[in-house]
């Protein structure tokens, strides 16, 4: 029954991610990112990390979305939808990058399939010390030079969104 769950929650997050792409509507892609948001929440359901799938719903689908849509709104966007990018460059760009993308997804499930993938946490060990305890060492103590770098990144882009919004 998981599988088959995994495999329905999975569809929807990749149409929830073709709605994104392909829609032409700020908002409908905002709706279809909130969609794939839930659907992966339920997906981390499905993998026993529930603690992750709350803090997918509460942090992207309630902040980030909150800001995506107030944005939308902020800037009007209706005016910048007409102007359409048809340029033959962008469309061999974003075709190749896409592409490109979709190779290396192909190269990497079939590296997997020949040697899978063991984390440092099997569910024995988790089971014994827990999700929450699980992440907080691994962010903590394996990677926290990624996560000082992203605080910092975060600060920047923080003070050049003030400027710029300030320009006036």
């Amino acid at each position: 029954m998981e599988g088959v769950l995994f495999w329905v929650f999975g569809a929807l997050a990749v149409a929830g991610t073709l709605v994104v792409i392909l829609s032409r509507n700020p908002v409908n892609s905002a709706i279809g990112l909130l969609f794939c948001f839930f659907t992966t929440a339920c997906l981390y359901v499905l993998l026993d990390a529930q603690f992750v799938a709350v803090i997918q719903v509460l942090i992207y689908a309630g902040a980030i979305m909150v800001l995506f849509l107030f944005t939308i709104m902020l800037l009007n966007l209706e005016t910048d939808i007409k102007k359409e990018v048809t340029s033959p460059g962008t469309r061999i760009l974003g075709i190749s990058i896409g592409s490109g993308i979709l190779f290396e997804i192909a190269l990497l499930l079939w590296h997997y399939r020949i040697t899978p993938f063991l984390g440092t946490y099997t569910p024995e060990k988790l089971s014994l010390t827990g999700n929450i305890q699980a992440i907080g060492r691994s962010i903590f103590r394996d990677y926290i030079l990624p996560f000082e770098i992203l605080s910092v990144l975060l600060i920047i882009g923080i003070i050049g969104a003030v400027v710029l919004a300030k320009r006036d």
